[in-house]
């Protein structure tokens, strides 16, 4: 039903495979009619008004879906298959875009694993200089305070003892 219009076809196909020829010649049958005759016409006809001249219109389509009804079911399958086909089309052409992208993100984790490499052997390098800078560090403040505390131990026991050690002396 479109624009007030009523359309109906009845066939003795038992064939499933011609259906949709059957349902092609309904669909191109309307679209003849509201091609030929405006809806404001339509609703004012009166009955069988537009029979005499529709009735060519109608004979021609009757007469090609009766002749070629076999190549348009054939022609379905082929369609069917054609649809098939473009679908695959499609999602062939996603999968390769995905993979394309794919590729192009293991290549930027490639390039960051590299720097991430690089970085580690200038951190590697750079902590080791701290290291060493550190122990020296370490050894300096250690002879600091062992030369400290050698000069707080002489000048203890050279004032006990004089700065000789002549009174610590076991001389008698």
């Amino acid at each position: 039903r479109k624009d007030n219009i009523i359309c109906l076809c009845i066939s003795d196909d038992t064939d499933v495979r011609f259906h949709g020829v059957v349902y092609d010649f309904l669909d191109d049958t309307v679209a003849k009619f509201t091609k030929s005759y405006a809806p404001y016409k339509v609703t004012k006809a009166k009955a069988y008004e537009m029979d005499k001249k529709f009735r060519k219109e109608l004979g021609k389509l009757i007469y090609y879906y009766n002749e070629n009804r076999n190549l348009l079911v054939s022609e379905d399958r082929v369609n069917e298959l054609l649809n098939k086909v473009e679908d695959l089309k499609g999602v062939m052409g996603r999968t390769i875009t995905m993979s394309l992208e794919r590729d192009d993100k293991l290549a930027d984790l490639l390039v960051q694993s590299e720097d991430m490499m690089e970085d580690t052997k200038v951190f590697s390098k750079r902590s080791s200089k701290l290291k060493t800078r550190v122990q020296r560090q370490d050894f300096t403040y250690y002879a600091i305070a062992f030369v400290f505390g050698s000069l707080v131990l002489y000048l203890f026991l050279g004032s006990v003892c004089g700065y000789t050690f002549e009174k610590c002396s076991s001389s008698e």
